[in-house]
């Protein structure tokens, strides 16, 4: 099964350009950005489900706020990476690879 992660980059640039970003995180990387939050978008999601992303993030949500950590990450902003991932064994991936 196939399905999508996300992970904090938390010393990301909020204010790094489009360009920059996709010299990080290769030139197939759609970004969008909510409040101090870069969204990185690596699975190639069709636009419905950018939105969806971007409507239902919420830093508020992410961090605890009895966390001064996480209190000074969510007000320093950062890039949340969405990828892809596939849920099968690691043996079960061996044996597609042909070997």
């Amino acid at each position: 099964m196939t399905g999508t992660n996300w992970t904090l980059v938390s010393h990301s640039d909020p204010n790094q350009s489009d360009e920059e970003l996709k010299q990080i995180f290769g030139s197939e990387a759609i970004i969008s950005r909510v409040g101090n939050f870069n969204l990185i978008h690596l699975d190639s999601p069709d636009p419905a489900e950018i939105k969806k992303r971007e409507a239902e993030f919420s830093p508020d949500s992410l961090f605890e706020d009895d966390c001064p950590l996480c209190q000074m990450m969510k007000e320093q902003g950062g890039s949340v990476v969405y990828d892809s991932y596939d849920d099968r064994g690691e043996a079960e991936l061996l044996d597609d690879s042909g070997d």
